[in-house]
Order: C-alpha cells, then sequence, then structure tokens
C-alpha cells in the first residue's frame, strides 16, 4: 500500500523489528524509503525484533527490550507530533 502513502495527511510512526518472521526487513526498509522525505513520519526498525515484539499477551512473540524501546520512541514521537497546549 505504500503506493497510496500521499493519500495520507497525518503524522506517522511505523514500528518493524529486523528479525521479522513474517515481514520480511527489505518490506520494512521499502516503508523507511517511503517515510524519508516526509518530516512527520518515522520508522523504527528494532535490530533484535521479530513479529509483533510489544505483543505481551503472546508469549511466542514478546519481546520485552525491543519493546520497550518502541515504547521510549513512541512516547517521544508523540510528545512532538502532538505537542501541549
Amino acid at each position: 500500500m505504500i503506493g497510496d502513502a500521499d493519500a495520507v495527511s497525518c503524522s506517522a510512526l511505523f514500528h518493524f523489528g529486523a528479525v521479522d518472521q513474517y515481514i520480511p526487513l527489505d518490506q520494512s526498509q521499502r516503508v523507511a524509503e517511503a517515510a524519508a522525505p516526509r518530516p512527520d513520519w518515522r520508522v523504527e526498525i528494532q535490530p533484535n525484533g521479530g513479529h509483533a515484539f510489544d505483543n505481551w499477551d503472546n508469549p511466542m512473540f514478546h519481546q520485552p527490550e525491543p519493546a520497550a524501546r518502541a515504547w521510549a520512541l513512541t512516547r517521544d514521537f508523540l510528545a512532538r507530533a502532538l505537542p501541549a497546549g
């Protein structure tokens, strides 16, 4: 759906795991390339993150360390995208 990226007018944050068993790294990198010219878009790829690494409800996927890093990045992103007024 990268071809539809121009239709999105809001800020966006994408999290991927570099060792995702279902989404190959080259696909995550394609999203990063599409996001690069957009100052309000961020793509974060966790080097040791697998698929759904923040899914705490499923031990098969949950990885606390990449999840914690992703949450810190998310908080920073939201603070910039939605500043307190």
